[in-house]
């Protein structure tokens, strides 16, 4: 874990912060006190595990009025309700480059909704490189229907931020990136915009797969019982009582947390001996050996607790085959 991005510079969550605090300054005033009142004078409520339904950014971008139509506003409200998650707590993870790479491509399988859940802040930030920016990720409840979503606002410079709501209300995630393309696709009809349909790629499908699946499984990683984050697990705060109320208080700047050096090391040196003893290839007898490889990651869900009713995540890195060094050892995460 460090604290000093990039030798001191302002990270790009920090600069997205300032910009949308300076043109909306009283969002997080209007958050501390819908926090506050939650459930109470027809306010909605909402589970823990959901900082602030995005109902709530729209009323602090619209100020009480309508923004049918304003699709600026509309990308605001997008910005306003991750970054009033992510303000709390200001958690930017970094990667090893090696881990990430093998982590991207994992199939998502059966893999249960509620393990999102254990994400360890209201909002992630995931860092692709210092310059290059990353992606926000935060769970939302609707407050109308109540139905949870998962949300990517992809922070790239130079360009609006772009957001992605993955629907939750399928029982596994493999179904529900099946649900959030269909639903993409249903969006663009009700908005009118055929003919951007119409323009849609033959593969738009596995396009939009091939950018939510990505982000989805380092998501997971962070939610997974052995994954390797540099210090201590982060844990949300807790509000502070005030003569105006409860209220949270935000870090004075972002913690950078290192994921998968350990891991990310034993990687590179999995797929050095793979390369080396491929190139060599040879027995002592002279007769070809097996070829050393290097087997998929992959998910796995533990069934844990009384009924075994609780499920358990963990990654299981590639896995040197025929390679004498390199062997990769996941770490194990005590859950209390």
């Amino acid at each position: 874990m460090t604290n000093h991005p990039n030798r001191g510079a302002l990270p790009r969550p920090a600069i997205l912060l300032r910009e949308i605090s300076r043109r909306h300054p009283d969002a997080w005033k209007h958050y501390d006190d819908f926090r506050r009142d939650r459930g109470k004078d027809g306010l909605p409520d909402w589970p823990e595990w959901c900082f602030a339904p995005m109902a709530v950014a729209y009323a602090v971008v619209s100020r009480g009025g309508s923004l049918d139509g304003n699709l600026p506003a509309m990308s605001d409200i997008q910005a306003v309700a991750a970054l009033a998650a992510w303000r709390v707590t200001q958690g930017i993870y970094r990667f090893d480059p090696a881990l990430a790479a093998a982590i991207r491509p994992t199939p998502i399988n059966d893999i249960p909704i509620h393990i999102l859940c254990r994400l360890p802040e209201w909002c992630v930030y995931i860092e692709e490189t210092p310059d290059a920016g990353g992606f926000f990720c935060h769970l939302e409840s609707d407050a109308n229907t109540g139905k949870p979503e998962l949300r990517f606002l992809i922070d790239l410079p130079g360009k609006v931020p772009a957001a992605i709501p993955l629907h939750l209300d399928q029982p596994t995630l493999d179904l529900a990136l099946d649900a959030a393309i269909a639903e993409s696709r249903c969006q663009l009809v009700r908005t009118g915009r055929t003919l951007a349909l119409d323009l849609l790629p033959e593969n738009f499908i596995d396009e939009l797969s091939a950018t939510v699946s990505p982000m989805l499984n380092l998501v997971l990683y962070l939610c997974a019982e052995n994954s390797d984050i540099g210090g201590e697990r982060q844990e949300r705060p807790r509000p502070i009582k005030t003569k105006k109320g409860w209220k949270l208080f935000p870090p004075d700047k972002p913690r950078v947390w290192d994921v998968g050096s350990r891991i990310g090391a034993a990687l590179r040196s999995a797929y050095l001996a793979e390369q080396t003893e491929q190139q060599t290839g040879l027995t002592e007898t002279g007769r070809q050996s097996p070829r050393p490889h290097i087997r998929r990651s992959h998910w796995h869900t533990y069934r844990t607790g009384e009924g075994r009713a609780n499920s358990i995540l963990r990654w299981l890195p590639p896995i040197p085959v025929k390679i004498e060094d390199g062997d990769i050892v996941p770490t194990v995460r005590k859950i209390k």
